[in-house]
């Protein structure tokens, strides 16, 4: 056998291997439907560490991107963050959200791809917040893990963390934020 047929059934050979094993390997798109701006509201959040139990109704607002190419990879940007407004705290007065937007990535989509999706993990790092316990101002920066199931439109928080930045006693060192939160308008989602 010729070295040129040999070289072209090795070619041949990893072509159709690349095509049983990659087939599927074109990238998924998510399309979000209405996707654009969102509001995400709590009934009531809790942060806690410490001593300190905080309860707040949370309203988070941004934006959805409409179409997210390569889902199936961590970090594609889902959207962002662009404010949150809180209301009826106990304990603590939530003051801002510093260092907006905050963007939305993607960790990981579950469910099967493309017809049998449940819903999507994504974090948000960096988020700051400020809150005053009696006169003392305390500073958090944290990482936000979330869960965001399809069929009942509600996300959920899966261990947000804040670590104190700054402000002393009784600042709790660190603070764990826990509640769910309702997405309007629902988003319907396809993939391609």
């Amino acid at each position: 056998m010729s070295h040129v047929l040999r070289a072209m059934g090795v070619t041949l050979f990893a072509a159709f291997i690349c095509a049983l094993a990659g087939g599927s390997a074109a990238a998924t798109t998510m399309i979000l439907e209405p996707a654009g701006e969102f509001t995400a509201s709590s009934g009531a959040v809790t942060y806690s560490g410490e001593g300190i139990e905080m309860r707040c109704h949370l309203t988070i607002s941004g934006e959805f991107e409409r179409s997210i190419a390569s889902i199936e990879r961590e970090g594609g940007t889902l959207g962002q963050i662009r404010e949150e407004a809180w209301s009826e705290c106990t304990e603590a007065e939530a003051i801002l959200a510093l260092r907006l937007p905050w963007r939305i990535r993607i960790v990981r989509i579950l469910g099967t791809l493309p017809n049998f999706v449940t819903g999507i993990l994504y974090s948000i790092a960096n988020d700051t917040i400020a809150f005053r316990i009696g006169s003392v101002l305390c500073l958090y920066v944290g990482a936000t893990g979330m869960l965001w199931g399809f069929v009942s439109n509600v996300a959920r928080n899966l261990g947000t963390s804040y670590t104190r930045f700054s402000g002393g006693f009784p600042c709790p060192a660190t603070l764990i934020r826990s509640g769910e939160f309702s997405i309007s308008p629902s988003q319907t989602a396809t993939f391609r």
